[in-house]
Formats: structure tokens, sequence, C-alpha cells
């Protein structure tokens, strides 16, 4: 929202060239970074809120609990089919989105120009804010990298 309407004030200014071939390409070469920023945004939460569903759904209903005193063999087929279901679906949303993305070769593309884009703002600015977000976002990734990986501690 911020990203939206910040590009939305900047667009009111016509500090810009607005001659392209259509309003894609505009918005590519004159708002690059709010137009990377918003829609890798986007794409990113969709899919996180995908996973967060997927594992409320397996949690609620104790899908892998095989330690829980009503456990049963038909939870475990459940939750192999859940998972397996939304990994198809997840991969057939991001096989389209790939096939959509104009200007990069897929969201993982996409990823890494909005990561090079926020190191150089990062690296350019005058203010404090830009670099040491970027230095407690590398801090969380880390942490989130080490949650996943078994028996590694800190």
């Amino acid at each position: 929202i911020i990203l939206s309407s910040s590009s939305l004030v900047r667009v009111l200014t016509a500090d810009f060239d607005p001659f392209a071939e259509n309003p894609y390409e505009m918005l590519f070469r004159e708002f690059h970074f709010e137009f990377v920023s918003i829609r890798w945004s986007f794409l990113v939460s969709l899919y996180g809120f995908l996973v967060a569903v997927t594992l409320k759904t397996l949690y609620q209903f104790e899908l892998f609990n095989i330690y829980a005193d009503n456990y049963e063999r038909y939870r475990l087929e459940l939750g192999i089919a859940v998972v397996l279901l939304m990994s198809a679906l997840y991969m057939q949303l991001s096989a389209y989105v790939n096939s959509t993305l104009i200007g990069w070769n897929g969201i993982m593309d996409m990823t890494i120009d909005m990561l090079k884009m926020l190191l150089k703002r990062g690296s350019e600015r005058k203010t404090w804010r830009e670099p040491t977000s970027l230095v407690v976002a590398i801090a969380g990734l880390a942490f989130l990298i080490l949650a996943f990986i078994p028996g590694a501690q800190i």
C-alpha cells in the first residue's frame, strides 16, 4: 500500500517519460522499483498465504501427529493428500505466474532483480534505515533457515 501510494504521487507529478508502447512497458521502465516491489510482494504474499493455509490445516486436524491419543492411520493419509494437493496447486500457480512475467524468465529472476535493487538502494541511501533493514532481513532469513535444519543450534 505504501509503495502503491508513493507511485501514485510520482505519477501525479508527471516527472517521467509517459511515452511507451503500452502501460506495462512504461511502468517497468519509469517506476521499476515500485513496479517490481508491488508485483513481487503480492506474489510472494499469495504463496505465503497458501503455505499458511496448508500448515494450519495440517496442525488443526493433527494430520501428522502420530503421537496423539486419538491417532488413526487415515489422518496420515489425509495429511499426505493435503500436502500433495497443495503442492500441485502451488506448482501450477508458479508455472502460470512464470509464463506471464514480462521482463524476467521466472519468479526467481524477479526475486534476484528485487534483491539487487534493495542492495543498491541500501548502499546508495544516506539514511541508516534501508541498510539496517537489509541487515535485519538477512539475520531473519538466517534464523528461518536454521529453524528448518534438524538439530541446528545457535
